[in-house]
């Protein structure tokens, strides 16, 4: 069994890690002009980017989740920035992506999104070892799940 200090470090460099791509991904966000070309849809209805955005929340569950797996960070970076990239492509602003980031029914949806694709690969959310064994199985099939995640 391992012990606390072990744990809460665990979880000190996970939210270490997120903090360091969410601060890469403001500081590039910043950088960038904004587009004078909006989407008439809105971000809500780009699906494909919307999926990403599940992708993303699935691996992040598992990794904070399992202590043996770990994010593939450069991986991650690059993906965060893949998907902000269409996002900006598309027209919106860094103001259209943080309106959506911070919208409480985009929040829901992402997470009952996430939640699905979960069970969906057998995560019991009240088992930690179905978030490591799900993992492992991506890991092994080299699926996308398992593209952005390492053994420990």
């Amino acid at each position: 069994m391992r012990s606390g200090i072990v744990t809460a470090a665990r979880a000190d460099r996970a939210r270490m890690a997120l903090l360091t791509v969410v601060l890469v991904v403001v500081a590039a966000l910043s950088v960038v002009s904004a587009s004078p070309v909006l989407a008439k849809e809105g971000l809500a209805k780009e699906k494909d980017i919307f999926d990403r955005l599940v992708l993303g929340a699935v691996v992040s569950e598992i990794y904070t989740k399992c202590d043996r797996i770990a994010p593939r960070k450069l991986r991650a970076f690059f993906f965060v920035m893949g998907t902000l990239n269409m996002a900006r492509n598309r027209g919106y602003s860094k103001q259209d992506i943080d309106r959506f980031r911070s919208d409480p029914a985009q929040q829901k949806r992402l997470r009952r999104e996430a939640e699905a694709v979960l069970k969906k690969h057998g995560v019991k959310f009240d088992d930690p070892e179905s978030y490591c064994t799900a993992g492992f199985a991506e890991i092994e099939k080299k699926s996308d799940i398992g593209y952005y995640l390492q053994p420990e």
